[in-house]
């Protein structure tokens, strides 16, 4: 009768019905911070010597990408695994990327315009492969603006703090799955 109870409770079915909107809205935050690398957080527009100006995408956008890509996996992982432990610690830390990513996302809203402008203006690369220099009365030319991306990442983090409260209280879906199968 013990050995029948522990292989009911790593059928595929309760396993995948534990975690599964969890796990499903872990992946669809990564999505979200992998689709904020490709839509950008924002760009700075902005004349350089000679007639020629010079549009370049600004921000975090690689940690969204990079950590996006881990929630992704731990999204999968959570949802195919078979220890229901291993599937809550990978959901967590997955979460944990997502709301790191949304942080990143806040200090890029409150700060970047004023860390680009003022590389700009002091003479020091947007980005490295920068050539020219901007001077102090060339700075009201400088045009600054957020892009869709920093918006898709912060409502990813707000998908990941949903996922983490989620698994902190315990979605009543996943708390009567594994109490169904416990107490056959």
């Amino acid at each position: 009768m013990v050995q029948n109870r522990s292989a009911m409770s790593e059928t595929p079915s309760v396993r995948t019905r534990s975690l599964a909107p969890t796990s499903g809205l872990l992946i669809l935050t990564g999505a979200a911070d992998v689709g904020s690398f490709f839509a950008h957080w924002a760009q700075v527009v902005y004349p350089v010597e000679g007639p020629r100006v010079v549009t370049e995408a600004v921000g975090h956008q690689r940690i969204a990408l990079l950590v996006g890509l881990f929630t992704v996996v731990a999204g999968v992982v959570s949802l195919t695994i078979g220890s229901r432990d291993t599937r809550r610690a990978w959901a967590s830390i997955g979460a944990a990327g997502g709301v790191i990513v949304g942080a990143f996302a806040v200090f890029d809203l409150l700060t970047e315009r004023s860390r680009a402008i003022d590389r700009l203006v002091h003479g020091i690369p947007v980005t490295k492969g920068l050539l020219g220099q901007v001077g102090v009365g060339a700075s009201n030319l400088v045009v600054f603006s957020f892009r869709p991306g920093i918006y898709l990442a912060l409502a990813g983090a707000v998908i990941a703090l949903g996922v983490l409260v989620m698994l902190l209280l315990g979605s009543r879906l996943g708390r009567t799955a594994v109490t169904d199968v416990d107490t056959r």
